[in-house]
Order: C-alpha cells, then structure tokens, then sequence
C-alpha cells in the first residue's frame, strides 16, 4: 500500500529544493527561515498546482484520507459535486494540508539546524545553500 505521509514529507523536501535560493536569503538576513508560503515568490500557487490539483480514484482517495487523517480539510468547496468527485477533492486538499505540515516541519529544522551551527571564518552563500540541501536530504 502506498504511504502517503511519506509522498506527504517527500514532496515537502522537493518544495523545499524549489525554494532553496529564498530559504538561503532568509538565513542570512534573518537568521531563520519562515514556513508561511507568501514569504516565497510564487510558492503558494506552486504548491496548489503541484500538490493539491489532482484527481484520485475513489479507492485512492479513500486510502488517503484514512492515513492522513490528522491533516483531513472540511473546508473545500466540494458542495454540489458527484460524490466520487466530493472525495477526490476533500482527498487533494488533504495532501495538501499534509505537505504543508511537512513544509513547516522541514522548514523549522532548517531554522533550527542553521541556528545550532557554529561558522568559523567566513561563511559564503553557497555554504549554507549547501548546508540547507544536505538538512533538507536528511529530513
């Protein structure tokens, strides 16, 4: 059977590669990197088409929303639909709360692991770009 938590996590770190130049520049200039989608350009439409507009077949569908039921959305505008349509929908909205959860999750180990580590010397863009890719592999 198919982990959708884990598609969840791992389209988290793809998001994450997508957005590595943007999460970078929040290090250096915040020192951290926030996880909400308006703080990177494009990310909350790229994130609606890649994770949340999709069709799932009714036993897909089913088999996600039973393992993802922490991140289960009630709030998508479903009304009106065929009922096979109603739950490929309320099932595309929660991967997409899934993958956020995930984002967030991601995003918060970077902020953390840069915080946490100890630069000697001078520290260039490109070593925490590739400090950031090595974090978000080993998420």
């Amino acid at each position: 059977m198919r982990n959708y938590a884990q598609d969840a996590r791992n389209d988290a770190k793809q998001m994450a590669l997508q957005f590595v130049d943007e999460i970078v520049e929040q290090l250096e200039d915040k020192g951290e990197a926030v996880a909400f989608l308006e703080a990177y350009h494009g990310a909350d439409r790229w994130h609606n088409e890649t994770h949340v507009d999709r069709l799932y077949p009714l036993l897909q569908a089913a088999q996600l929303l039973d393992q993802l039921s922490e991140h289960k959305e009630d709030d998508c505008p479903w009304e009106g639909l065929k009922p096979w349509r109603a739950i490929s929908d309320q099932a595309a909205c929660t991967y997409g709360n899934a993958v956020l959860s995930a984002w967030e999750e991601l995003i918060d180990h970077i902020s953390f692991e840069y915080a946490n580590r100890v630069y000697v010397g001078d520290i260039t863009t490109r070593d925490i770009e590739s400090n950031v890719r090595t974090w978000i592999n080993d998420y």
